[in-house]
């Protein structure tokens, strides 16, 4: 993740001056989206909402990982890396943009590209397709409707407030869960040990050939799966708590529609060229970081029912 080094005001200004926002509006809109991010680390429960480092990234997006928050910096803040269009207010987006449920290829191309000469960022002249067009059809689909435009906005902040909090508590206890991680990590590459020296036939001659070694075995897929499981966990307590923390899942279940609607339509795209990056329902495929979009909507759905039954009874 590359940090901005310009003043954020100047980079706002400077990256949407097709909205025809003037300068005391995106003021406006800056401070709007700061104390927004202040009360929600309230919420989530962080120890001092002002010690939030709020910074702009160079991508235009509202996908699922547009905010991106770091553990503790040099001058010993948190840092949340936030898309310039989280600033926006949804009448502040060209109106030809908002409410379209079904968008065509040719609108999404509009907007792909204007979201490319938004950006700060060179795209790079071999790429056949603009980076910005998964994103600029799952933007649409998300301005779809203006009351989910905004409950999703707030899902990925909560989202990634969470991560801080969950950074909070685990160094409150560092030592207690640095010997309990220690003690797991030990168990999980003892039985990987045990699998692959004991019950896989080998001889040492074979094993100095393919170099069977505990760097090999560190790698092996099983492990992967092990480190994988962890950083999904991982994901998912955030998901949950931020549902938890707004009270309802909506704007989670619309971002990540969103998401997979721009999938989709990339892929599309890429069948033709030979190079699919995302399955049928538009799940990246083998993350290794996050659980896939139908996943989390998943338990994001079965979070929401159990909500509205308890508010019917």
């Amino acid at each position: 993740m590359t940090q901005l080094t310009l003043p954020k005001q100047a980079i706002i200004q400077n990256a949407i001056p097709t909205f025809n926002l003037e300068k005391q509006e995106l003021k406006e809109r800056e401070k709007e989206l700061e104390d927004k991010i202040r009360g929600l680390a309230a919420k989530v429960g962080i120890s001092d909402p002002n010690n939030l480092n709020i910074q702009y990234k160079r991508s235009f997006n509202l996908e699922a990982s547009a905010i991106e928050a770091s553990a503790m910096g040099k001058d010993n803040k948190y840092y949340v890396t936030i898309s310039p269009l989280y600033a926006l207010k949804y009448e502040d987006f060209p109106e030809t943009w908002r409410g379209v449920t079904r968008p065509n290829g040719e609108l999404v191309l509009e907007v792909a590209e204007q979201l490319d000469q938004m950006s700060v960022k060179r795209r790079p002249k071999q790429l056949l397709i603009p980076v910005g067009i998964e994103k600029a059809a799952a933007l649409l689909h998300v301005l779809s409707n203006e009351d989910q435009f905004e409950k999703a906005k707030d899902f990925v902040i909560t989202h990634e407030l969470s991560h801080i909090k969950h950074y909070e508590m685990k160094k409150a206890a560092s030592v207690v869960i640095f010997v309990f991680e220690i003690i797991q990590t030990i168990i999980e590459l003892g039985r990987l040990l045990i699998s692959t020296f004991i019950f896989t036939p080998f001889s040492y001659h074979e094993a100095d050939q393919t170099s069977l070694t505990l760097r090999h075995v560190l790698v092996d897929d099983r492990a992967y799966a092990y480190l994988e499981n962890r950083e999904k966990l991982t994901e998912k307590y955030a998901d949950l708590d931020a549902a938890a923390v707004l009270k309802t899942a909506e704007g989670g279940l619309h971002m990540f529609n969103a998401s997979q609607e721009g999938n989709k339509f990339l892929r599309n795209i890429q069948l033709n060229l030979g190079n699919v990056t995302y399955d049928e329902q538009g799940n990246t495929l083998k993350s290794r970081t996050h659980p896939s979009y139908t996943e989390r909507k998943a338990y994001l759905t079965d979070w929401q029912n159990r909500k509205n039954l308890q508010q019917v009874s």
